[in-house]
């Protein structure tokens, strides 16, 4: 496996087992409710997508000069992906499409990028 196949695998793994939990029905049959003020699945969905997009980060690592343009690109992609996927959940029975699981879904991977450009900034 050459190197750059082996620099996404990572993210190419986080991103199926993201899609995975997203279309298998949830225990009890049906949709969950949310719980908290928030919803504590709001949380999972931010820290989910978060996680993917410093996957992605790590993977891309764009060379000086060029760090904003890749941490807008993992946002952009890892954004993107949730909404297709809360598409994709208003097809199935057993899932609603949320909006606000779709703004946590872009709010954890903006928090990310913005966690990884203070660390490390061009």
């Amino acid at each position: 496996m050459n190197a750059s196949v082996r620099r996404y695998a990572l993210p190419a793994a986080l991103a199926a087992g993201i899609a995975l939990a997203s279309v298998v029905d949830p225990a009890g049959g049906g949709p969950r409710a949310a719980t908290g003020p928030v919803g504590a699945d709001k949380l999972v969905h931010a820290v989910g997508y978060a996680v993917l997009t410093a996957a992605l980060l790590a993977a891309n690592r764009p060379r000086e000069g060029r760090r904003r343009v890749g941490a807008a690109l993992a946002v952009t992609l890892a954004t993107a992906f949730g909404a297709g996927l809360e598409v994709v959940q208003a097809t199935l029975p057993a899932r609603t499409f949320s909006l606000g699981d779709a703004a946590a879904n872009a709010l954890g991977a903006l928090a990310a990028a913005l966690l990884w450009r203070r660390r490390d900034p061009d």
